[in-house]
């Protein structure tokens, strides 16, 4: 019996049959979660918390326990809206994104390749350069291009004159950027404590403390929990909705301080927007001899409130990641749009 990563390896030879394959096995789950998806839309507020919460009791199921994509080949680029966004900076129609390049979503530091998670036989688009060297060493890869960070392409979700209004209200403003979870495993985190720790080593004062949480991690319970008198709770929403990172934005616009206790690609976007940023993730998760650890390590060293990093060493970091220095006009993104086009139909989906 074939298993299932040799059946996604056979998939992936072709482009056109990994996606019928794909479409007519999640056609009912597309169709929900689409309508999902479009109701969710109508939320366009980042403190919209309760009605949010109250948006996802209507979820529709994983299908067979998978993690909630849209089921399309290019599933990739349905994740937090950054796909749509770049595609409609360079002027590219939604109904495209089929023959777009596949965006990395996150930050996944280091060179190694996940074959599991890269489908090789298709171009990508990173923000930072750092993996061209290893891209290139891949057997048969297809092409991969460098953009610099997606927050740029993305519009907020307010008004320059809607933001202003709010932040006139919320003063001085410092921003809890919790650790999420997945669909698979849990976190826990403590924002209380996060605030009293920075507060008395900061002898910091502020008018505001928003706290961004994860759509998975937005629950009754945790609401409930809070004191919200103290802590004004936001979310950039559900991750297939497009107008996520349009939110993640304006969230990160609001703020002047971010406090991060963990890694996160929004580190990058709140750098490139010119945020004070506060990197205080715990020792006991620092000290663990894991992979991630060193990158974990790596960036305390940067932005713990300690860091004797001068704000240029600070940049060579994001930018060796977020690619701060590979920013793209229109037409260049138009051209590997047209390029990956072409060489789809050309090859025939191979």
């Amino acid at each position: 019996m074939i298993g299932y990563t040799q059946m996604r390896n056979i998939l992936q030879t072709n482009w056109y049959v990994d996606d019928f394959i794909r479409k007519m096995i999640g056609r009912t789950y597309n169709r929900e979660m689409q309508q999902f998806v479009s109701e969710l839309g109508n939320i366009k507020s980042v403190f919209a918390v309760d009605e949010f919460v109250e948006k996802m009791k209507g979820v529709p199921a994983g299908l067979y326990g998978t993690s909630y994509t849209f089921k399309r080949a290019f599933s990739e680029n349905t994740l937090y809206g950054y796909a749509e966004q770049i595609m409609a900076y360079a002027g590219i129609p939604a109904g495209q994104m089929f023959y777009f390049p596949l965006l990395e979503h996150g930050i996944s530091y280091g060179q190694r390749y996940d074959r599991e998670r890269y489908n090789i036989r298709h171009s990508y688009i990173f923000q930072g350069r750092y993996k061209a060297q290893g891209w290139k060493r891949i057997k048969n890869h297809k092409k991969a291009y460098y953009i610099g960070p997606y927050i740029h392409y993305a519009d907020p979700i307010y008004s320059k004159t809607e933001e202003d209004e709010i932040k006139k209200k919320l003063g001085k403003t410092v921003l809890l950027f919790l650790p999420h979870s997945t669909e698979y495993a849990n976190v826990n985190f403590d924002m209380e404590c996060i605030l009293e720790k920075y507060l008395k080593r900061s002898g910091d004062s502020v008018d505001t403390v928003m706290v961004c949480v994860f759509w998975k991690d937005l629950t009754k319970e945790l609401i409930k929990s809070v004191d919200r008198a103290r802590f004004k709770l936001v979310t950039a929403g559900f991750k297939l909705d497009p107008l996520f990172v349009k939110r993640l934005k304006s969230i990160l616009q609001l703020s002047d301080k971010i406090i991060y206790t963990s890694l996160s690609s929004s580190i990058g976007y709140s750098f490139y927007l010119k945020k004070d940023i506060i990197v205080d993730i715990p020792e006991e998760v620092t000290g663990k001899t894991s992979y991630i650890a060193r990158y974990e390590k790596e960036l305390m060293k940067y932005f713990s409130m300690e860091t004797q990093c001068s704000y240029e060493q600070q940049y060579r970091y994001i930018d060796r990641y977020w690619g701060l220095s590979e920013i793209r006009k229109p037409a260049y993104i138009r051209k590997i749009y047209e390029q990956n086009r072409y060489d789809i139909i050309r090859q025939l989906g191979f």
